[in-house]
């Protein structure tokens, strides 16, 4: 019989902050009236990759939340400031939505 392998691991802040700044980025992308898919094939990224962004299940790096930020920008036509999300994630932190 196959040994499951579990991740005993306790999650941390910086684990509360990654699926906070997915959320939130969600509702950017919603705010914006469009789509995660839209958005991932302007960023030119899988829709996966981003849906595991988004989901928290994945460390975003810096790029690649400019690069997304970037990306519901060129869709909505409006511009988007990373601290003002950063902060709106930090805000999750603190009273999840």
């Amino acid at each position: 019989m196959d040994a499951i392998l579990v991740d005993m691991t306790p999650p941390t802040d910086a684990d509360d902050f990654v699926r906070a700044l997915g959320a939130q980025v969600r509702a950017e992308i919603a705010a914006a009236g469009t789509s995660a898919r839209a958005v991932a094939e302007t960023a030119g990224m899988q829709p996966v990759v981003l849906s595991r962004y988004l989901k928290g299940q994945r460390d975003m790096p810096i790029s690649t939340f400019v690069r997304i930020l970037n990306a519901i920008e060129n869709i909505a036509g409006l511009k988007l400031d990373p601290r003002v999300v950063v902060a709106r994630a930090e805000d999750r932190m603190i009273k999840p939505s």
